[in-house]
């Protein structure tokens, strides 16, 4: 795969690792055992899993930043869209 990706290929391929990082069949066992409780608890869990650090270390093994794509926005504002009005 490679690892030039578009703005809109990053984001997505960003939301499939955070889907395939949560435990949605464990949730959703919770879920209808009605154990609200661990549901909530497991929430706050994934708010602080390492799912950032897992897209950093990607980027950095496609020889960019996490970041990188925000400079190209800047880019886009200052050279297309400033244009418009």
């Amino acid at each position: 795969m490679s690892c030039f990706l578009t703005m809109r290929q990053r984001s997505w391929q960003k939301a499939l690792l955070s889907a395939l990082c949560t435990p949605n069949e464990d949730l959703k066992k919770m879920q209808d055992a009605s154990d609200w409780t661990e549901v909530m608890v497991r929430q706050e869990m994934l708010k602080t899993m390492p799912f950032g650090d897992v897209w950093e270390e990607y980027c950095v093994s496609c020889e960019t930043s996490a970041d990188d794509w925000f400079e190209e926005v800047k880019r886009y504002e200052k050279d297309v869209l400033a244009k418009r009005a």
